[in-house]
């Protein structure tokens, strides 16, 4: 119940400016060009969302990171591509917390234990400051695990948005 309470308040107190220091701009910019760059190569999706905190809607269920990774994944449709091959990549500022969420298509053929790097690269990014450079790691990682199992082809289409998106 605690540390409930301590979350709730995090959540609170996680304003904008947390979103403007860790995500400004031009840093959401250069990820979107890793990820234009990267689906230039593969059939596959990367979505990346950033999410500040959870409001109070979302918060009064007190969804765990990886359950609010899951709603995020369903309404953002990022399970709705041709080849069943979506991936988001999901932080939660307020708890600090990164999500990977891969659709049937690409999860069936990468381990647990992958997904689980990937998400330590970006979790070692916000302790030393380079979320940036670890972001565009793990997309790039991301895009060769792309290539290898869905390399584009001449009828390929971009299904979903490439720029960050900020919930």
């Amino acid at each position: 119940m605690v540390s409930n309470i301590r979350r709730f308040f995090r959540h609170l107190w996680y304003g904008p400016w947390l979103l403007r220091r860790y995500f400004p701009a031009e840093v959401r910019a250069r990820i979107t060009d890793a990820i234009r760059k990267s689906e230039a190569g593969h059939s596959g999706e990367v979505y990346f969302v950033v999410e500040r905190a959870l409001e109070r809607l979302p918060f009064q269920r007190c969804p765990s990171p990886r359950e609010r990774a899951l709603e995020v994944f369903a309404l953002q449709r990022v399970w709705d591509t041709r080849s069943n091959n979506g991936i988001l990549v999901y932080i939660l500022l307020a708890d600090h917390a990164v999500e990977i969420v891969a659709d049937r298509g690409i999860n069936t053929l990468v381990t647990a234990s992958e997904w689980q790097r990937y998400c330590e690269i970006l979790r070692r990014g916000f302790m030393s400051n380079e979320i940036e450079k670890s972001a565009i790691e793990v997309i790039e990682e991301i895009s060769e695990l792309l290539k290898k199992h869905f390399p584009r082809t001449s009828g390929d289409t971009n299904e979903l948005n490439d720029q960050v998106t900020v919930l």
